[in-house]
């Protein structure tokens, strides 16, 4: 279903932190305009669609604190009907222009004089709205003036008793985790209620990697299993045993109903959302042999392209999507196990 097309080297290693992957205008068919992969206190940036443009490696500081520091996230974000590039670390929130020439605003989003403190989760709603994720549990709403250059807080409130892990949103609505609890809000006027928390019976595990797409919630988790919620209906629930060990990445596209998940166990997957069946259905397995996943994501809407980030490396592999009919010779396998008894290398394609 999908093979490696290449792999394209980043300036340095990628950070091992869950969800190390941004992409820059995500098309319904062209493929995102630029990636962004964080090292410690720098960001990879690599041009996708024009290769001729330059790749550049952006500090999070400058002068003789240059690098110094830790980012935690990064994201591309549509705000007011402009792109602009967010930054969260230990030295609080950075905004940039979309191309990362220039940073248009600063803010420490720091309560205390606490040296620990960092911020982690972005997301925007109501268009207007960015929110911001501390390590205290906090949520910072901001407004920006038409430019994005001056930002205003227009709010903050404790999320949860721990740190912020992630966040996402959709609209009016948005989702925060922690290492011990899940939240689904909606903000109304220019605050945010709780509409429920998300609790899986039986399920005592670390949330890792979050996707918000239209009503839906996509939430992998530490034990490789990965659940979907429906923000409208309650009763709805589907849960996936999807890998060995910790889910780093998740995606989806609500165009096609493909789920796109990355694992620490080295393999990158592809399932099929039903909205009736109680668990995702399996349609391709790709087993990383550099090692541990750290970020993947569709390169567009109608999933014929993906890239994954490789821990610890310099290697992101892009994969272009195939019909099995025009490569008779390409080995099939029911599953993974199968496969390598059968003696096909590893990083190859495996048909499930």
């Amino acid at each position: 279903m999908y093979k490696l097309d290449k792999t394209v080297g980043l300036v340095t290693v990628a950070t091992p932190l869950d969800q190390n992957l941004a992409l820059l205008d995500v098309d319904e068919h062209l493929s995102a305009e630029s990636l962004a992969v964080i090292h410690e206190g720098f960001v990879n940036v690599i041009p996708i669609l024009n290769t001729a443009r330059r790749s550049k490696y952006v500090p999070l500081s400058q002068g003789c604190d240059r690098g110094k520091g830790s980012i935690k996230q990064v994201k591309w974000v549509k705000l007011q009907g402009e792109t602009i590039f967010v930054v969260l670390s230990d030295s609080g929130l950075q905004v940039y222009d979309a191309e990362i020439s220039d940073i248009k605003f600063y803010h420490a989003c720091r309560e205390t004089g606490d040296e620990n403190s960092y911020t982690i989760g972005v997301c925007v709603v109501k268009n207007d709205t960015l929110c911001i994720g501390t390590h205290l549990g906090t949520v910072w709403m901001l407004r920006g003036n038409e430019s994005n250059t001056n930002f205003v807080v227009t709010g903050r409130f404790y999320a949860h008793d721990e740190a912020v892990t992630l966040m996402d949103g959709f609209e009016e609505y948005m989702v925060t985790s922690s290492d011990i609890m899940t939240y689904m809000w909606l903000y109304k006027g220019n605050s945010f209620e709780i509409v429920r928390k998300l609790n899986v019976s039986g399920l005592f595990s670390k949330p890792t990697a979050l996707k918000i797409m239209n009503c839906l919630t996509f939430i992998g988790y530490e034990s490789g299993e990965f659940c979907i919620f429906d923000f409208f209906d309650e009763e709805y629930f589907a849960r996936t045993i999807g890998h060995k060990l910790k889910i780093t990445a998740i995606d989806f596209s609500a165009l096609t109903g493909y789920i796109l998940t990355a694992s620490q166990d080295s393999f990158v997957k592809i399932w099929k959302f039903e909205q009736d069946a109680s668990e995702a259905k399996i349609l391709h397995s790709i087993y990383n042999d550099d090692g541990p996943i750290c970020g993947g994501a569709f390169l567009n809407y109608t999933c014929t392209e993906f890239c994954t980030v490789i821990a610890d490396s310099v290697n992101v592999k892009f994969y272009l999507k195939w019909d099995t009919d025009d490569e008779p010779n390409e080995p099939k396998a029911k599953d993974v196990n199968e496969a390598k008894e059968e003696g096909m290398p590893l990083g190859k394609e495996i048909l499930v």
